[in-house]
């Protein structure tokens, strides 16, 4: 988990519509981490060399009828929203996955368990 003294200030960028109080909630949800790759900002990726900003957003647009709740915010690093990790074939470590679905909500773990399910009856 990141310290928030450690964090520069121009590592992390907000949209100014979500309020303050619900950006930090929501940041200390996720730890500070991009949900993509779960880089930290100002993190160096490896893959790229570059250092990540993490940029917070609405998963669904106050104007289409989302909430301003922890719950309909995300984080990622300026990196993956850039594409620029998409230029690599390396497929994704079993351990970056389980990272991922680990850092999901129960919902979205429990589609992923139904997904598998179905994928691996036999």
């Amino acid at each position: 988990m990141h310290a928030l003294s450690s964090i520069g200030r121009n590592d992390i960028e907000f949209s100014r519509r979500i309020p303050p109080t619900l950006r930090i909630e929501a940041l200390n949800n996720i730890e500070f981490t991009c949900h993509m790759c779960g880089l930290g900002p100002g993190e160096i990726d490896s893959a790229t060399g570059r250092r990540s900003r993490l940029r917070v957003g609405y998963l669904i647009d106050k104007s289409l009828g989302g909430k301003d709740n922890p719950s309909n915010l995300w984080a990622a690093c300026s990196i993956c929203i850039q594409g620029s990790k998409n230029i690599t074939s390396e497929k994704p470590t079993a351990r970056w996955l389980l990272l991922q679905i680990r850092r999901a909500g129960q919902e979205e773990q429990r589609e992923v368990l139904k997904w598998l399910l179905k994928k691996f009856k036999n």
